[in-house]
């Protein structure tokens, strides 16, 4: 980054550091240890360097794009970062091919301090037993000790309009909870709830390690969704609640080779029922979800830029990030649903009251600009028993996010509010009676 961009982060919020105390920043010994990992008493490598660099410079939105894998962001910020590596090297009299010694990084920081405000924290250096004073033995850390010995966090606790699926890049995004309100001519108004509050616990221990190639994630998810209404006629009226089990395998861009960005398997009983309940069900979902790097939108927001210069080189990444919209995601997902059901009134399942039914769903967001989002949804079902009936469900939804601005929208902590609109057709679970509306909406999402 220039070095312009630098000074301007000289103001430092205050945070948590266990070296450091409360309120205090990093020091340049925390930051060196932080990132220097490669050979710590030589110096830091050009790669940790610039490891550092993107931690400390970029934006919440910006970083949010590089990550997800957003070509022109990557190629900006890359770009940028190696520019400035090779500038803080020369300025450091560090010779080409040799790592920045511990004192020049000080002198550096000194010079340019960071305007991040959190940091991984180093690890931590063991300590060497005493002459005569047995080690003591290491304790098992097995699933109870680490379900036991682990925090829960709020920025874990979610309110979104549907239970969210599997750590999917792109189009996974549930939208926020959303209000409905519908005035028919000559009818009293019906207000429509759409929600789900919901826990991902993450167990990150499986980050660093690898399987078939890939970096395993494995999280459960319990949630409560609802989507019901005032109205003693409502067509769709569904109450759910599930625990899923959330398994993924991700790539992490280590190849461009592989087929794979991420591939999600989600596992969850279920129980599912309509608020008079003339519909109970109880059973089980199972659902895969492939995101394949070749195909445009799966990984990342891909740009609407076809009246663009594809080949024009940006300035910056705030330039970057500004040109990634118009832009698109979208994930689908395929799998089963099975179980039993009890039902009162309600022939759709014809008279077998256990059921099996084929899923396929997608989910396609369009964002025109950083703040609104058309989202398009669609599920359709197949009986696989019964009356081997078929039925779709589509939903299109325009959402505003208000009272955020552009650099906030990536940021899902600063996402909130919203309004919008929602069009609902066809027949959905657990009744399959046929819904078609149209209502206004007011959204809360964290």
């Amino acid at each position: 980054m220039a070095r312009q961009f630098l000074v301007i982060g000289l103001v430092i919020a205050c945070f948590l550091n266990p070296q450091t105390g409360i309120g205090l920043p990093p020091s340049a010994e925390d930051i060196y240890k932080t990132y220097a990992k490669q050979d710590p008493k030589k110096g830091i490598t050009r790669q940790e360097f610039a490891h550092y660099l993107r931690d400390s410079t970029l934006s919440p939105s910006v970083k949010a794009l590089y990550e997800s894998g957003t070509a022109a962001v990557v190629q900006a910020v890359d770009a940028d970062v190696a520019q400035e590596t090779a500038a803080a090297f020369i300025r450091q009299g560090v010779a080409p091919g040799e790592s920045m010694s511990p004192y020049s990084f000080k002198d550096y920081i000194t010079a340019f301090p960071p305007r991040k405000t959190i940091l991984p924290q180093p690890l931590p250096v063991p300590s060497q037993p005493k002459a005569g004073i047995p080690s003591p033995k290491p304790t098992p850390s097995g699933f109870l000790d680490r379900l036991t010995n682990s925090k829960l966090h709020d920025e874990s606790l979610h309110v979104t309009r549907t239970a969210p699926v599997p750590a999917v890049p792109g189009g996974a995004d549930p939208g926020p909870a959303q209000l409905n309100w519908t005035h028919a001519v000559g009818s009293p108004d019906v207000f429509t709830i759409d929600a789900a509050i919901s826990y991902t616990y993450d167990f990150k221990s499986l980050g660093d390690k690898e399987l078939l190639g890939y970096y395993p994630t494995f999280a459960i998810v319990p949630s409560f969704e609802a989507h019901t209404s005032n109205s003693v006629t409502a067509t769709q009226d569904s109450l759910k609640a599930k625990l899923d089990l959330q398994f993924a395998l991700d790539s992490k861009g280590k190849s461009d080779t592989d087929l794979f960005q991420l591939q999600a398997l989600s596992i969850a009983p279920a129980y599912e029922r309509d608020r008079v309940k003339k519909t109970e069900t109880y059973g089980g979902e199972v659902f895969y979800t492939p995101v394949l790097k070749a195909i445009p939108g799966m990984t990342a927001l891909y740009p609407l830029a076809f009246w663009r210069n594809q080949n024009a080189v940006v300035a910056n990444p705030t330039e970057a990030a500004a040109i990634a919209y118009p832009g698109f995601v979208w994930s689908p997902s395929v799998g089963f649903e099975v179980g039993h059901a009890t039902i009162n009134e309600t022939p759709v399942y014809g008279t077998d009251p256990d059921y099996a039914r084929f899923v396929a769903k997608l989910k396609l967001d369009l964002y025109l600009f950083p703040q609104f989002d058309l989202s398009v949804s669609y599920a359709g079902r197949v009986f696989l028993n019964g009356e081997e009936r078929a039925f779709s469900f589509f939903e299109i939804a325009p959402t505003w996010y208000i009272f955020t601005p552009a650099e906030d929208v990536q940021n899902p902590k600063k996402v909130h509010f919203a309004i919008g609109l929602d069009f609902k057709d066809g027949e959905t679970t657990p009744s399959f009676k046929h819904v078609d509306s149209l209502s206004a909406f007011v959204g809360m999402k964290f």
